[in-house]
């Protein structure tokens, strides 16, 4: 009998994609592949990708604070490929292009950095409230992708956002560093200890928003923060 159910569960799920085609979650176009995206696309975002290690000094002297970070990372420029992956994770429930994503950032990240296998992944938090509005984490989401790929252990609650921040998206770099002004709180420091944390966030504008996980997480304990991004809107490289 539970042959039978499971037969008939998969010529249903066959004729509902024969039906209802399963399409790339970018071009809209019918994908055949079992990953989110169709060939086409996933080549554009591979050759699209420009792992970029930002300059601390000269990039980040608009924040009002001391940089807590000793590196930031983005995989991506902000060209419009990942600007609509990107919204399409944090605003229309696509958790599995999120995974997939991560992988993908985890794929490209091992080509250009070498890694010890020692680090833990930490995502940026959401604040319980938007976490519920929301129904997920998109930085959890991508974190889980990136752990999964690159075999390091990921911790989704040791990081936690005590303050209900307003948005950040129409807030200047002095005012973003205000808004986050004790926004985070670490809880079970002794898996951070002395530890090397990959801290993995969609994007990072001002980088304000790493800034103030980071520096929570040293005062908990940790030696040292590599923020990771997907991208960062409105960076321009001018090397």
């Amino acid at each position: 009998m539970r042959l039978l159910f499971k037969n008939a569960e998969r010529l249903f799920s066959y004729g509902y994609d024969f039906v209802f085609p399963p399409l790339c979650f970018v071009c809209e176009k019918r994908n055949n592949n079992l990953q989110p995206l169709c060939d086409g696309c996933l080549e554009q975002l591979i050759h699209s990708s420009q792992v970029t290690v930002h300059d601390r000094k000269r990039e980040f002297r608009h924040l009002s604070e001391s940089l807590s970070f000793n590196r930031l990372i983005t995989i991506w420029p902000y060209i419009k490929i990942i600007e609509s992956i990107i919204h399409q994770i944090k605003y229309n429930q696509r958790k599995k292009m999120g995974f997939f994503l991560g992988t993908i950032a985890g794929r490209l990240l091992c080509q250009q950095m070498q890694l010890s296998g020692d680090e833990v992944i930490i995502p940026v938090p959401l604040h319980k409230i938007r976490y519920r509005e929301r129904g997920y984490n998109q930085s959890s989401v991508l974190a889980a992708g990136l752990a999964r790929y690159l075999k390091l252990t990921i911790y989704e609650k040791v990081l936690v956002r005590i303050k209900n921040t307003r948005s950040q998206t129409m807030l200047n770099a002095e005012q973003r560093c205000a808004n986050l002004n004790n926004a985070f709180e670490v809880q079970e420091a002794d898996k951070i200890h002395s530890k090397t944390v990959l801290l993995v966030d969609d994007v990072s504008t001002t980088g304000a928003t790493i800034n103030s996980c980071s520096d929570t997480l040293k005062s908990a304990g940790a030696e040292k923060i590599i923020g990771l991004a997907m991208s960062r809107p409105g960076f321009r490289d001018k090397r």
